[in-house]
């Protein structure tokens, strides 16, 4: 690790709101597959050799669970980026050498292509990218080169049409040296089309005061700023193929990924398939040889070697499937344990349960976890067979090999090897039928005949 790159601060710049969102709060705080647009900035930044990150906020979101321990300053009004770097600066460690510049909406770019931008000797680094030929209309501001050297950078507000037919554009990252910085920001002006004060005015500040410039390439996808709905949506669709390819990577075989919606913090053994229109929440954790069936919603559980889950099956709540279990359709699990192949096939939900090895839980199998004030815990034993439409009214046990007959209502505990009947005594009334049906039949000629 080089002596720069320790001495390098990086302030993001994240005081921007949402006009173009339509939202109530800040853009960089919007979801995208289970962290924040800042956060996923943040996320990348932790992967470079920085000795401090300054974030620049807005006064209307002073704090926020993405600031973490990082310096906070707080940008009371919205001046430009010229006046956010300003504010920024003011956070900054006396000892750091070199200032790396990242706006907080950017949450494609990567920890490669900033480690590329640290390692440059120029004083004024900064990334270009060149808009596809479909995107020539697009607002950002434009590079003016003299041969490969970096000299203007032109608002598009403030360019001309010769200006704005050029391709090459200002992703907004830089680094420059801090003396730099700290000399050339106090001479900015805000005599400009917009009256703020433009970060991109120091580019040709700098070539004037000598200082060596360099423009380093960089993908325009991971630039793509979120600033409205469906760039967001955008955003989300590269993060999720991104995630997509690394799993694949790993050997996990997606039927159709595009349905797939995966978590920042999913993992998923080899060998593991995933079907199609499954969704991943926070905190899932797949072994190998798992089989994910489509339409099912996972999220906080952990699921053994061999499981198999859905279709439609909703799994949360901090479950634990052992090796070989089994759910199927329209299945819920919430806070329960599931031994060594164990299965609840259908139409059921087990809730604060721990089930045995061996279970056989019935079609339309009920834990009644919950009395309106308290969650109570179902105990059922290894190899015991809850027959269909049993409920079991917790707190209860059903013990080992236990069966409970099915429409049961069990309210006790069921000892090891019985069987449990909780029925209401069935009464049969002959004919009865027959006569109910007749009277509504009269009583239907009745009505047509009015």
């Amino acid at each position: 690790m080089s002596a720069h790159t320790k001495q390098t601060a990086c302030i993001v710049l994240a005081a921007g709101q949402s006009r173009r969102m339509r939202s109530s709060f800040s853009k960089v705080f919007h979801d995208l597959s289970g962290r924040t647009v800042l956060g996923h900035v943040v996320h990348t930044l932790h992967q470079l050799p920085l000795a401090q990150i300054v974030i620049v906020a807005s006064s209307k979101t002073p704090t926020h669970n993405e600031y973490g321990a990082h310096t906070v300053v707080i940008q009371n009004e919205q001046l430009g980026t010229g006046h956010a770097v300003m504010t920024g600066l003011s956070g900054v460690k006396s000892d750091i050498t070199d200032i790396l510049i990242v706006c907080g909406d950017v949450p494609l770019i990567t920890a490669h292509t900033l480690q590329h931008l640290l390692e440059s000797v120029a004083d004024f680094t900064l990334l270009k990218a060149k808009l596809p030929e479909s995107d020539a209309h697009l607002p950002y501001g434009r590079i003016v080169f003299d041969g490969d050297k970096p000299t203007h950078i032109v608002e598009y507000k403030d360019a001309d049409d010769t200006i704005r037919k050029s391709l090459w554009i200002n992703p907004g990252v830089y680094k420059i040296r801090a003396h730099v910085l700290q000399t050339l920001l106090p001479k900015l002006s805000c005599d400009n089309a917009a009256g703020e004060y433009y970060l991109t005015d120091l580019l040709h500040m700098a070539v004037e005061a000598g200082a060596t410039t360099k423009a380093l390439h960089v993908d325009f996808d991971e630039i793509l700023g979120v600033n409205t709905r469906a760039e967001l949506e955008q955003a989300n669709t590269i993060i999720q193929q991104r995630l997509i390819a690394a799993h694949r990577e790993n050997g996990v075989t997606f039927q159709q990924s595009g349905s797939v919606h995966l978590y920042v913090d999913t993992q998923i053994g080899q060998d593991t398939v995933i079907e199609p229109f499954v969704t991943f929440g926070k905190g899932v954790v797949i072994d190998a040889n798992v089989r994910i069936k489509s339409f099912s919603y996972l999220s906080d559980c952990i699921l053994k070697s061999g499981v198999t889950v859905g279709p439609f099956a909703h799994i949360r709540g901090g479950v634990t499937m052992e090796s070989g279990a089994e759910v199927g359709n329209f299945v819920e699990l919430k806070a329960t344990h599931m031994g060594k192949k164990a299965k609840a096939k259908h139409l059921t939900y087990l809730g604060d349960a721990i089930i045995g090895d061996g279970c056989n839980i019935g079609a339309g199998t009920i834990t009644a976890n919950y009395d309106g004030f308290q969650k109570y815990k179902t105990i059922i034993a290894d190899c015991a067979h809850i027959g269909a439409h049993t409920i079991l009214v917790a707190p209860v046990k059903v013990g080992e090999g236990a069966i409970t007959a099915a429409g049961s209502v069990i309210t006790t505990d069921v000892p090891d090897h019985a069987l449990a009947i909780g029925r209401v005594v069935q009464t049969n009334k002959p004919g009865w039928a027959a006569v109910y049906k007749e009277k509504k039949r009269l009583n239907s000629i009745k009505k047509d005949l009015i």
